[in-house]
C-alpha cells in the first residue's frame, strides 16, 4: 500500500467545540498546516468522544464548509488543508489524512472513499504530530 492509492472511508462528520472545529496538533517544525478530524459513521467518533476531556458535537461535514476552508486559504500554496480520517483518539500513533480538496471532490460525487494523501506520526516527546 502507498500513499495516494489507499483508500479510505469518505468522512462526512467533524467534531467541534463549541464553534471551533477539533484538530490534531501539529508539530511546529512542520510544514503550514490546516487540519479537522472527519470521521465516516457514528461509532468512530463516539469512539473518539469517549476518550476525549472536552466536550465535542458531531457536526455535518458539509460542502460548504470545505469550500470555504478551500477558498479562504486562497493563493497561500503553501498550506495544507488536511482532513483527519476516522481517528480513535486525540493521540493514536498514526493517522490517515486526505486534502480537503478531495473531501470535498468525494463529497460532491457521492463517492465512498477517498484517497489517503498523508500520514501523520505523534510524537509523544511534543504531543504533537509530524509528516512521515
Amino acid at each position: 500500500m502507498t500513499l495516494g492509492t489507499a483508500l479510505a472511508n469518505t468522512p462526512c462528520y467533524v467534531l467541534k467545540n463549541g464553534s471551533h472545529s477539533l484538530a490534531p496538533k501539529i508539530h511546529p517544525d512542520d510544514t503550514k498546516c490546516v487540519c479537522v478530524y472527519g470521521f465516516s459513521n457514528k461509532s468512530i467518533y463516539d469512539q473518539f468522544i469517549n476518550d476525549a476531556s472536552e466536550w465535542l458535537t458531531p457536526y455535518p461535514l458539509v460542502k460548504g464548509y470545505l469550500s470555504n476552508q478551500i477558498e479562504s486559504a486562497g493563493s497561500d500554496g503553501d498550506l495544507l488543508q488536511l482532513v483527519i480520517l476516522d481517528a480513535c483518539t486525540g493521540t493514536q500513533p498514526v493517522l490517515a489524512a486526505a486534502t480537503m480538496e478531495a473531501v470535498l471532490k468525494a463529497r460532491q460525487r457521492s463517492e465512498d472513499q477517498v484517497s489517503i494523501a498523508y500520514e501523520l506520526i505523534f510524537d509523544t516527546e511534543t504531543n504533537s504530530y509530524r509528516f512521515s
